[in-house]
């Protein structure tokens, strides 16, 4: 405590209120056996603070025999008139609050230079035996009747004089409700998952009235299922050290229009399920017609419906709605601890990673899922940085953060849903290990292709390649793929991967065709093949897609290579729906025994088909 005391003490922040600075000390003599009230009340340099304590009841509270300590700021320190403007709610946890601590705090105590205040917050008590005393940063005026004493004894807890009232700061929690005008709508996200209870053990209770517990004075039990469970940080812990991200609300809507153009819904879905029965196995010829029929194997899918009492009852409209500021937040809060900068204020550099709270919190997103790489967005959007009781607030113009490593990642699948047999092959799956990248010519990012901790994970089709009258197809569904415009790459892997003395099947050409299913805005099921010349899709409706030419790939032996297969814009999102369109990978040619068996490779080894968005590329 005592620590991060003193990096807040090292913090600049505006002050809560309009202070003004002076203030004498009293000539009166406050006596020992009257309560704090009472030595409040009855001396005339403290006028304005009676007044204020008078007000929302503490004139009570510190008649009490309960023990205080009460730093009191003399009259004309504070601008009382703003501080009668405010509600009595405000000027009892940011005023008063601040200023009044449980327990006797001496002067000599030098272990006691951390106060533990009534508003939970940690103001210093500095300066013992230096004839400098301090409270929060602000001058403790010395006994006028003692010399070398500043305490006042009263019957219930010592008193001090202030010079001027000790700086309140916001915690991180506290200060995302205290921006109006600024963060409305992040204010207004954030208080729906607030949770209000009173707390008995701190409370003082009154009478019982109709069987209903009664209440003198009430303190507060605050939970935020938001911040504390889904972004894991505990924002109303003095103890703690935080940065948090606040959107102004220009910026809040500007990005919250962008991102749910990625989250495009449609109230059902149709999609082709590639184990259905009616899908078929065989193989035919020119690529598989059967399976070019768009409406083989389809099947519908609802999304979930809105919550009772949710402002959204549209299914479609609800799901992007929550999608999106899901999104707007999971990176909103950070650990100071974990990065200097965050504490100093400095800029980011190029190397500088941050790691988001929720990091490790969300199962169900990548791994690498609150990571934080490229920073040079969020030096620029950074308006202003706020000083907090436990951290810092950076008040931002822009959404901060680039789209690939948050709301619109890279999708890489190399799961096959279901390979084309006849004649009794399956999909297996091998490892180029890691010390062998380099031999295989990887050009591509490690991400691409590193798989797992061995290697180069890949998958091919087993298939006995001297007897096989049927060439293979791997079929892959896309998963989570979201309402944009994809590059489609698939990441090829040679074939004497599988066996360095291999003769057949080493060096030979692929000739393939890449067909998508995809659903599109008005629920119809739709089918197309990737054109290799153009890169665009022609759709399989009266038979176009016949009229184009296979792709001839020379492959290369000696390395692990990359197609780019064609450039696609998906008219829905699949995101957290459980379904997905998909993509087959075909040999054009059935090889049998001969010239076609001889020019062409009859196994498939696919390390992974990658959707890349084209904004990111960009």
């Amino acid at each position: 405590m005592v620590a991060a005391c003193g990096m807040l003490a090292a913090t600049s922040c505006s002050d809560y209120y309009d202070y003004n600075s002076g203030g004498v000390a009293s000539e009166e003599q406050l006596a020992a056996d009257k309560t704090l009230w009472e030595n409040i009340s009855g001396n005339k340099n403290l006028s304005e603070f009676a007044s204020v304590l008078e007000r929302v009841g503490y004139d009570e509270i510190l008649n009490q025999s309960h023990t205080y300590t009460v730093w009191a700021p003399v009259n004309e320190s504070f601008n009382l008139d703003s501080l009668n403007q405010l509600t009595d709610e405000k000027v009892e946890q940011g005023f008063l609050k601040n200023l009044i601590a449980d327990y006797m705090h001496r002067e000599n105590d030098l272990n006691d230079t951390v106060i533990y205040m009534l508003n939970e917050k940690l103001l210093k008590f500095a300066g013992k035996n230096t004839g400098s005393l301090s409270f929060g940063g602000q001058a403790i005026l010395p006994n006028a009747n003692i010399p070398g004493a500043y305490n006042y004894p009263s019957t219930n807890g010592l008193l001090y004089l202030l010079s001027s009232p000790a700086m309140f700061r916001y915690n991180a929690y506290e200060f995302l409700f205290e921006n109006p005008g600024v963060a409305d709508s992040l204010a207004k996200y954030a208080k729906k998952y607030e949770t209000v209870t009173i707390d008995e053990a701190n409370s003082v209770k009154g009478p019982i009235i109709n069987g209903v517990q009664q209440y003198d004075h009430i303190e507060q039990i605050i939970h935020n299922e938001l911040t504390e469970r889904r972004l894991n940080a505990e924002l109303n812990n003095e103890d703690s050290l935080y940065t948090v991200l606040i959107m102004k609300d220009a910026a809040w809507r500007e990005a919250y229009d962008k991102i749910a153009s990625y989250y495009n819904y449609i109230p059902k879905i149709a999609w082709q399920n590639l184990s259905a029965e009616k899908m078929g196995t065989g193989y035919s010829k020119k690529g598989n017609d059967s399976s070019m029929k768009p409406t083989v194997g389809t099947e519908t899918v609802d999304l979930a419906s809105a919550p009772a009492g949710a402002e959204i009852q549209a299914s479609e409209e609800y799901m992007t709605d929550s999608i999106v500021k899901k999104h707007l937040t999971d990176y909103m809060i950070f650990s100071e601890n974990r990065n200097e900068k965050l504490r100093t204020g400095e800029s980011f550099n190029e190397n500088d990673v941050l790691v988001a709270t929720s990091y490790g919190v969300r199962r169900d997103e990548p791994a690498n899922f609150g990571l934080i790489r490229n920073l040079a967005d969020l030096n620029a959007a950074t308006e202003e940085i706020v000083g907090l009781s436990n951290g810092h607030a950076r008040i931002l113009n822009a959404y901060p953060f680039s789209p690939n490593e948050t709301y619109a990642r890279v999708i890489r699948t190399n799961d096959v849903a279901r390979i084309i047999t006849q004649s009794g092959y399956e999909d297996k799956s091998n490892t180029i290990p890691k010390d062998s990248l380099d031999k295989w010519g990887v050009v591509l990012d490690e991400e691409d292709l590193i798989n797992n901790n061995n290697g180069c994970k890949y998958v091919y089709s087993d298939i006995d390649r001297k007897t096989s009258f049927n060439a293979p197809e791997l079929d892959f569904y896309l998963p989570d793929v979201l309402s944009t415009t994809y590059d489609i790459y698939v990441v090829f892997v040679p074939a004497c991967a599988d066996d360095e003395t291999a003769t057949y099947g080493v060096g030979k050409k692929y000739s393939l065709y890449f067909d998508l299913n995809y659903t599109d805005a008005s629920n119809t099921q739709k089918m197309g093949r990737f054109n290799p010349e153009t890169g665009e899709l022609v759709e399989a409706a009266n038979g176009a897609h016949k009229d184009i030419k296979e792709l001839k790939y020379e492959f290369d032996i000696n390395k692990v290579d990359t197609v780019k297969v064609g450039r696609m814009t998906f008219p829905i999102c699949y995101y957290k729906t459980g379904v997905a369109p998909n993509l087959k990978v075909i040999q054009t040619h059935s090889l049998m025994m001969g010239p076609t068996k001889e020019t062409y490779e009859q196994v498939l080894r696919i390390a992974n088909v990658i959707l890349r968005p084209v904004e990111n590329e960009e």
